[in-house]
């Protein structure tokens, strides 16, 4: 019970922090946003190290307790960074939105995010594959470090897109991105060098396959890292809607070509899957973000 509650204060300071640094980001405040960040990650470790002293069986409130004491602090820093541009905001009408049908959408759109980046680990374990899994579970433990490139790179372009009020000059500005992409994919070629000579160290060789599934991972980065700015470009014009359909095909389609090449590939299956599957989510999202702007181009 006690670890409930402490994952839901957790969560409650979490979409504190995320309300915060959105209108951070939105305002191209990127110093300020990284300064905080790192403040918010020291304060996070330095009171999760409370765990070597505590019992084992609080261990796990303790961290939930130390991250949300982090994220608080952080959105009262950032609630206390002077605005004089901005009206206060309407918290009430914000709520009032979400709860709506489009806030329905965005959270449908983020839970979709959330299983398609692990779809492939999710059916490895279901189908019981257990060495495949734990060379793959080796590889993205550091992958999700190069995950973080395809973060960053939304962090800077969706505020960027932000100033755009018409479809066509967010795309414009879309454009003024890349060399943004470019930068993000030299730090993953760079990041899966590094990796592949590291991991073996780290992990000890005892997952051989590791190291190469690593750098096929950040390889299938790519099309994500191209793709980002279209679907933040999407959700700037309102259409989650679109992106939710683009996600949904997109797992569906890397479900299926997990399963059936899983016997021939093993863990490396989920390479090609987690690929194609963006690239399908990339340009479903394209096709349906220009189709939307003819219309409405034409109707006009």
């Amino acid at each position: 019970m006690l670890g409930l509650l402490a994952a839901f204060m957790c969560t409650m300071a979490a979409a504190s922090y995320d309300f915060h640094r959105t209108a951070t980001q939105k305002r191209q405040r990127f110093g300020a946003y990284a300064s905080v960040e790192v403040v918010r990650t020291l304060v996070m470790l330095s009171l999760g190290l409370l765990i070597l002293v505590v019992p084992t069986m609080h261990q796990v409130e303790v961290l939930f307790a130390a991250q949300a004491v982090s994220y608080v602090l952080v959105s009262f820093v950032l609630r206390l960074q002077p605005r004089p541009d901005e009206p206060a905001a309407d918290y009430a009408a914000i709520i009032r939105q979400f709860v709506g049908a489009a806030g329905l959408w965005i959270i449908v759109y983020w839970l979709l995010v959330a299983v398609v980046g692990q779809a492939p680990l999710l059916l490895l374990a279901r189908l019981g594959d257990v060495s495949a899994l734990a060379a793959l579970g080796s590889a993205m433990r550091y992958y999700g470090i190069a995950l973080s490139v395809v973060v960053a790179v939304n962090v800077v372009v969706l505020p960027h897109l932000s100033g755009g009020d018409t479809p066509a000059e967010v795309f414009r500005r879309l454009g003024e991105s890349a060399r943004l992409l470019l930068f993000a994919m030299a730090i993953v070629i760079a990041g899966a060098g590094m990796g592949y000579a590291l991991i073996p160290f780290i992990d000890g060789g005892k997952y051989p396959q590791a190291p190469v599934l690593f750098v096929l991972l950040c390889l299938g980065l790519f099309p994500g890292i191209m793709m980002a700015p279209i679907s933040s470009a999407l959700l700037r014009l309102d259409r989650t809607g679109d992106m939710v359909l683009a996600m949904t095909a997109g797992l569906v389609v890397t479900v299926i070509i997990t399963v059936a090449t899983r016997s021939a590939m093993g863990a490396a299956a989920a390479v090609p899957a987690g690929t194609i599957g963006q690239l399908l989510v990339g340009i479903s999202a394209l096709r349906r973000a220009r189709g939307r702007i003819n219309l409405s181009q034409t109707a006009d």
